[in-house]
């Protein structure tokens, strides 16, 4: 049998790609027979950007930023090369001529889950940490953004 596992993230429990390992642990020795594959997926939020470097092969790049309440932090970004994309993504997306393309989630560095659930405010809490992520993309001459929902 052939099982294909996609899992997006857990809130505030397991990232998708632990998720995904989990099962495929508990399946494979349930049924070591079987041919697992893993797909670990996103909405935009947490993951976004780095599930969809690491299916393109990209490069993982972690850099200061400030979080959302203006204290220091780090956050990651990700630099794919578009040709590694499916062609249809890279229609979709309208990258042109782009060489390289960075992968920026909200949630790095602007996100929620940095914050105890009493410091989400959004009049005590801005999006300065995102813009900079943005602006430190280095090489990137085109921006995907994923905003979660």
């Amino acid at each position: 049998m052939r099982v294909l596992v996609a899992f997006d993230k857990f809130k505030d429990a397991l990232t998708a790609p632990v998720a995904c390992d989990l099962a495929q642990e508990v399946l494979s020795a349930a049924h070591p027979d079987w041919i697992i594959d893993l797909c670990p997926l996103a909405d935009g939020g947490e993951g976004f950007a780095s599930i969809l470097t690491a299916a393109a092969g990209g490069t993982w790049h972690v850099v200061p930023a400030l979080g959302p309440h203006g204290t220091r932090a780090s956050a990651g970004f990700g630099l794919v090369d578009p040709t590694s994309l499916p062609p249809a993504a890279r229609i979709r997306l309208d990258l042109g001529s782009a060489q390289r393309l960075a992968v920026i989630e909200m949630a790095a560095a602007s996100g929620l889950q940095s914050l105890a659930r009493a410091e989400r405010d959004p009049w005590q809490t801005d999006t300065r940490g995102t813009g900079q992520l943005i602006a430190v993309a280095a090489g990137a001459n085109a921006v995907l953004l994923g905003v979660g929902r």
